[in-house]
């Protein structure tokens, strides 16, 4: 019986060749990436940020592949991985450095982020009850690596306080 194991690897220059090509998809479908691989040990191996990718994203796309090293399958897939496990779907406790691309997200304070919200929400409609978006008029989109974002969206309404306000 061996006392050792060997295992295959990625070398550099595939690992830059995937950077590369990624790189290229992401400019195809304008969308500036973060873009990690990692070695079998989760160890970085290649890295890039494109001009314009969210800095948030840093940590993400590492810790996203450390992730398919450790587990040996992308992220993306463990939705249906831990859909049926009720612990895991709920939100199992998991080291720092593992992150899901899909299914529930947890995280201390998400009921704080919501409360500030909803405040935030009530006072806009309160202060401007009667807005509207202006007719033929199609919010703008943006795209990041993380996700879907309004850029624009044009309102319309009466300027002014509200009556009874008194502020």
């Amino acid at each position: 019986m061996s006392n050792t194991v060997s295992t295959q690897n990625i070398s550099t220059s595939a690992a830059h060749r995937l950077i590369a090509a990624a790189e290229t998809r992401a400019a195809e479908i304008g969308v500036p990436s973060v873009i990690a691989i990692c070695d079998t040990a989760g160890v970085l191996k290649a890295y890039t940020r494109m001009d314009g990718a969210p800095l948030m994203c840093v940590q993400v796309a590492q810790d996203k592949a450390y992730t398919a090293a450790g587990f040996g399958m992308p992220s993306h897939e463990w939705h249906d991985f831990i859909k049926d496990d009720a612990p895991l779907a709920a939100g199992a406790p998991a080291p720092v450095n593992l992150a899901f691309s899909y299914g529930p997200h947890r995280y201390i304070g998400a009921h704080v982020g919501r409360l500030q919200a909803r405040v935030a929400l009530d006072e806009i409609l309160r202060r401007i009850p009667d807005f509207a978006i202006p007719d033929g008029y199609t919010p703008l989109y943006g795209n990041s690596s993380v996700a879907r974002n309004m850029d624009e969206l044009k309102l319309v309404f009466t300027p002014g306080i509200p009556e009874g306000d008194g502020a």
